[in-house]
């Protein structure tokens, strides 16, 4: 039996009337649900009060179809071999004289290796970010047209389910990809209990000075504690400073850079004095990304910028503290968190198109991706893997901030040239942080990089 606070009751009978009638969907009623303190299983027992739409056609293959499907995938989960083995298994049981190969790529030479093996044919499916399905798509024989697959009617019930799929089949000339994860790359880790001894709440987060403040609180020099953890992730941390300024590397038309404005300076800035006037952040090196997970786990760190997958770290870790993931405060411009689609696409050279798109599909849905997105930490694209074996997996603090992201994600800029300025222009902010440039000069130093890798 459910049982809701009565405080509570009627806000959640208003949503599952929402969800009940279609209004919401399954993601955005799990996250309104936990973001009003309704327990994991609650809200799993109101989840399924409405099931999950079946798969809306059978396959048109034969069971006894036979062939090898070659993955070259990115690695999401620990023991990720073991886990595609186990789907692959699970495929066999409809499917038994179909096997498999995986290959995992180092995420840090992913574009060369997928780059080669499409090339080369050596595979069949691909995980890609949004930015490898820009790059990858500018040559029209390295991915399979999948436009006879996601415009087949008998993928409509899916496709409708599928969160960002229409932005993702628009990335490219032709469609090329399915979405099966999203997430925050760089989400703000909060140590609640650190937060609430210097005497914020959980609306620090609601304004840059509260945000700045409550850093300041949690910092303490004797005891070589700092409130936040700077620059661990950098991935995309600064870009994210960035779009909170309201301005992107480029500008909308893509024909000159968009970073060098007067709100991308004092984004920059506000970073650069918790480093430096405020000394609520460690110094540059101090930390790195394992280690500051560990400090963060430890106590030294109050808030922390990381990827999705921590969540599932510090889960797995059983840390002794109430810990939060919550949406980065606002800049000058606006409030935004960086997000990041992975999605699913076929080389163009693989001998059995049908088959390979029998097994994506079969791979991107629910009751694949639901424990797959759950174990690794991760967001299912696909609305019906919302369920209760998700729910059981997934850190309940992924769930609480799913709300919260939703509304202030943002996706990287998709070009080709994406990683490339990433990886070009933050160390030129890292300079900022270190004290060796000022923030405007950090901001036009960042600004001849793009020129120089754009060919402006």
């Amino acid at each position: 039996m459910t049982v809701i606070e009565p405080q509570r009751g009627r806000l959640v009978s208003e949503l599952t009337r929402e969800y009940l009638s279609g209004r919401i969907t399954r993601r955005a009623f799990m996250g309104r649900l936990m973001a009003l303190g309704v327990s994991a299983s609650a809200a799993a027992s109101l989840l399924a009060s409405r099931p999950v739409a079946a798969q809306s056609s059978e396959s048109s293959l034969p069971s006894d179809v036979t062939g090898e499907i070659r993955f070259l995938l990115g690695p999401f989960t620990e023991d990720e071999m073991d886990v595609q083995r186990a789907i692959a298994a699970k495929f066999n049981e409809r499917y038994p004289n179909v096997t498999f190969t995986f290959r995992l790529f180092d995420w840090a030479t992913s574009r060369t290796e997928v780059q080669l093996s499409l090339t080369e044919g050596a595979h069949d499916i691909y995980t890609l970010g949004e930015g490898d399905i820009v790059f990858y798509s500018a040559d029209d024989s390295a991915l399979l047209d999948l436009a006879p697959f996601v415009d087949d009617p008998g993928f409509a019930d899916d496709r409708a389910q599928i969160t960002g799929i229409e932005r993702i089949l628009g990335m490219s000339p032709y469609p090329v990809a399915v979405p099966y994860l999203w997430f925050p790359e760089n989400a703000l880790y909060v140590n609640m209990d650190k937060l609430r001894a210097a005497g914020f709440d959980g609306s620090f987060v609601d304004g840059w000075d509260t945000f700045r403040d409550a850093a300041i609180g949690m910092t303490n020099p004797s005891t070589g504690e700092f409130g936040v953890g700077l620059n661990l992730h950098n991935y995309v941390e600064w870009y994210g400073r960035l779009r909170s300024a309201g301005t992107d590397w480029l500008t909308p038309d893509l024909s000159a850079p968009a970073v060098n404005t007067p709100n991308a300076i004092q984004a920059t800035q506000d970073m650069v004095d918790l480093f430096l006037t405020h000394q609520a952040s460690p110094p540059l090196g101090q930390y790195d990304y394992t280690t500051g997970i560990d400090a963060f786990a430890g106590g030294r760190l109050g808030m922390v910028g990381y990827d999705a997958s921590v969540a599932g770290t510090l889960k797995r870790r059983e840390v002794p503290f109430e810990w939060e993931v919550r949406a980065w405060p606002p800049g000058p411009g606006g409030r935004a968190t960086v997000l990041n689609t992975m999605s699913l696409g076929i080389g163009k050279k693989t001998p059995n198109p049908e088959l390979a798109w029998e097994v994506l599909r079969f791979w991107t849905s629910p009751e694949i991706i639901g424990p797959y997105a759950g174990n690794a930490g991760y967001y299912p694209s696909h609305e019906g893997a919302f369920g209760p074996e998700y729910e059981a997996l997934i850190p309940a603090q992924m769930l609480t901030a799913l709300e919260e992201l939703t509304t202030y994600g943002v996706f990287m800029m998709a070009i080709p040239q994406g990683p490339d300025i990433n990886f070009g222009t933050t160390p030129q902010i890292e300079r900022a942080y270190a004290g060796e440039v000022s923030s405007t000069e950090a901001i036009q130093n960042a600004e001849t990089v793009i020129n120089q890798i754009m060919e402006f």
